[in-house]
């Protein structure tokens, strides 16, 4: 909420894309284990920080599945400028490796939704900082080699 109200920088992760963000009033927060309904569908509000502070993911039961969306809290990029957490990271994954996944939604990557959810899950705690990528390039920003 903080992040977002004062135009953080960082914490938006508005300095990946060369701009400023407005700041914004937030008009609620979402807490951990709360249930939301939209358009009918009750999801599961899971805190799980790591990537950053404030990450949470959203679980839920449809008819013949069951989703999680993750945003990037599966694949999304480690920097301190993030406040990303390395021991939060992999204790928000290994709660999410307990939850019964059919389809997986995340933040990035292609194709972003993943009908094996659970096994995507359980692969993405096992590689948690492995390799951190040096070569990543700032959205927009083009290097010659």
């Amino acid at each position: 909420r903080a992040q977002v109200e004062s135009g953080d920088g960082d914490l938006t992760a508005a300095y990946l894309y060369g701009r400023p963000f407005p700041p914004a009033r937030v008009d609620g927060t979402l807490r951990d284990g709360e249930v939301c309904v939209v358009n009918g569908i009750a999801l599961r509000i899971y805190h799980t920080p790591g990537h950053s502070p404030g990450s949470v993911c959203l679980w839920g039961e449809l008819p013949g599945m069951r989703l999680l969306i993750a945003g990037d809290t599966v694949w999304g990029g480690y920097h301190p400028r993030l406040r990303s957490d390395l021991e939060a990271w992999h204790a928000s994954l290994a709660r999410l490796a307990g939850l019964e996944i059919d389809v997986l939604t995340v933040g990035h990557g292609r194709p972003g939704v993943f009908f094996d959810g659970a096994r995507r899950v359980k692969e993405a705690r096992g590689q948690l900082g492995l390799l951190f990528n040096p070569w990543f390039k700032t959205l927009g920003t083009s290097f010659r080699y």
